[in-house]
This record gives structure tokens, sequence and C-alpha cells, in this order.
């Protein structure tokens, strides 16, 4: 019997997506896998978190589906891959979550609240999946600053400062983050929306929540705060955030 690496690699030339399905549940993860067949997709299911990290290094799958409730979602090694390296290449996450519980380690492109069905789940992976095709973001700069205010960004480092701390501190930054604060270090003083940000961190046509745009807001927000610079990332209620260039340590 073939591999899910080989089927995967045997099927490639359709037009179909690889889709890691790890959800821990059998009949749950067979019932979801049987839908995302059907739309013609390549399904890999995964039951445990160790199961998933396998397949993603030997696959690198084209979008991961989570059951957020189980402990494949608390597993700190499956969210680091899923979060992507270096080069910037994160996998898009459908979470499935009964209740509004957020997990500090998961950032989903989309949330699908249980109980759901089934169809309305394999519509929100093709969206995303089509989304994605349309969301192809420019490679981050490999070298430069850019500043703003008291803010230094550097991306050979990948790591912000804040000018003239003693000593001098750099906080390094996750790819995502990165990619937030270069857009609101170029247009400083300026509110931009939630969706504007999507469209610029992620990608226009991304279909991402704006529940995780706040989240990775506050990750950057944490971020600055180890070199005491979260003053100069402003929140704009009920309209989106800024870099405010006057803000000084002495404003948190």
């Amino acid at each position: 019997m073939p591999s899910h690496a080989s089927d995967a690699a045997f099927r490639r030339h359709a037009a179909t997506r690889d889709v890691l399905v790890i959800v821990e549940d059998a009949m749950l993860r067979e019932l979801i896998a049987a839908h995302l067949r059907h739309q013609g997709h390549i399904v890999l299911p995964a039951g445990s978190a160790a199961d998933a990290c396998r397949l993603i290094n030997e696959v690198q799958p084209d979008l991961v589906l989570l059951d957020g409730d189980t402990a494949s979602a608390r597993d700190a090694t499956l969210a680091t891959l899923l979060q992507g390296s270096d080069d910037d290449r994160s996998i898009p996450l459908v979470l499935l979550q009964s209740g509004a519980v957020e997990d500090d380690n998961l950032a989903p492109r989309l949330r699908v609240a249980k109980p759901y069905r089934p169809q309305a789940l394999a519509d929100a992976v093709h969206r995303l999946l089509q989304a994605g095709q349309a969301a192809m973001r420019t490679p981050l700069p490999t070298a430069g600053r850019l500043r703003a205010g008291t803010l230094e960004l550097d991306f050979e480092m990948r790591a912000v400062q804040r000018l003239g701390a003693t000593p001098t501190r750099w906080a390094d930054l996750a790819p995502t983050e990165l990619r937030l604060l270069q857009h609101l270090l170029q247009h400083p003083d300026r509110t931009h929306s939630r969706a504007e940000l999507v469209d610029a961190v992620w990608g226009v046509g991304a279909e991402v929540d704006t529940r995780t745009v706040d989240q990775y807001v506050r990750r950057l927000r944490e971020a600055l705060a180890t070199v005491q610079a979260e003053a100069a990332l402003k929140t704009v209620r009920g309209v989106g955030y800024r870099i405010d260039q006057s803000a000084t340590h002495a404003d948190a």
C-alpha cells in the first residue's frame, strides 16, 4: 500500500491540493476526509500530533485542518511547524473549536465553530485554498533597516529595537509579526483597518478573520514590550491600529 507521501506526489499533477486533517476522533476524521475527497482534494489523515508532524515534514501540505479541542492543538512542536520558519512558509490553518477559547500558540486563517456541517467545513477549506492562489506575497527583504519614531526594524536580523535605549536590545520577530510591523512602519501615524492589514500582511484575497489580526497585533505588542517600545503601537478602538511616532517609553 502506498504511503500518504507517495500518494500525494503521484497525484500532484492534478488540480488537487494536499489537506492535512488532524482529528483524533477516528469517525469524525473519516467523515471530514470523505467530504474533502469528494471535492477532489488529497487528504492526509493524522490521529495525533506526532503523525501530523511527520506528514508536514514529508509532504508540506497546502492547508491544515485541526481539531482545536484535542491534545494535538496544544502540542508545541506542531504549533512551531504550522507557524513556519525563517523562510516564511507558514501553513494556512483552519481550526475547529467549540466556544470562543483562543490558543496563544495558534493563529488560524479561519475558525469554524462546533457543531458544524461537514459540507460547510469543506466549503471553508475550498475558499481558503482558492484565496491562497491570489494571496501570493512579495518576499520579505533580507537586508536593510526601516525606521519610524523610536522604532527601528532590521530585516537581516528580523528584529526590532527602540532607538536611544541603553543598553541596546533587540526583540526577535516571527515572519508574520515582521510583515505586520513593516507595513505599520511604512505608514506611521495612520490608522490601518484590520481588512487593510489582512491585504498587506497575508495577501489580497486571503481569508483571515479579524481575531487572527488581533492575535498577531497582541504578539507584536508583546515583542515590543521586551524593548520597552509597546507604547508606539496604538489601538484605535473600532477602527484598527497605528504606529505613533511621537510615543516614548514614558507613554506606556
